[in-house]
């Protein structure tokens, strides 16, 4: 299924994106997208967390987004 997103960069770049992707993505393909999307020159933090800001919930890398709660209109922060 697909989800619409809102993406907080905060830590990287202070912006904010919507996307429109898969719920069947893992975090760290996720975080790929997010970097390709937006031409990310930074280096990624080690181990691609991301936080579910508005269900305050964390996930890891290799864990699937729609498999753990991620639905439309979350609001994700790449940590």
């Amino acid at each position: 299924m697909y989800i619409k997103v809102t993406v907080d960069l905060r830590n990287y770049s202070e912006k904010e994106i919507d996307l429109r992707l898969s719920d069947q993505y893992t975090v760290r393909k996720f975080i790929d997208i997010v970097w390709e999307v937006e031409k990310l020159n930074q280096q990624r933090r080690e181990g691609d967390y991301i936080r579910i800001e508005n269900k305050a919930r964390i996930l890891a890398g290799d864990q699937i987004l729609g498999d753990h709660g991620v639905t439309n209109g979350d609001r994700l922060v790449i940590l």
